[in-house]
């Protein structure tokens, strides 16, 4: 539970996060784990499919919307 806080509290500062951000930070492979149940507990956060510069690679970045 320690390390889903600490995504909740970095989400809460306004920053975005990726699956790969999420291993450097706090390494884990798990962010939609985490993600799916912060969600369950009634946390808004949006997720959003980018690319890469040249298309090549697809990752999901979510973020919670403050103020």
């Amino acid at each position: 539970m320690h390390r889903e806080t600490e995504i909740l509290k970095y989400l809460r500062s306004g920053r975005p996060l990726t699956n790969q951000s999420a291993y450097h930070l706090f390494h884990t492979t798990e962010l939609r784990v985490y993600i799916s149940r912060l969600r369950k507990r009634g946390i808004d956060i949006k997720g959003e499919w980018c690319e890469n510069i040249d298309g090549t690679v697809r990752y999901k970045e979510y973020w919670i919307t403050t103020g």
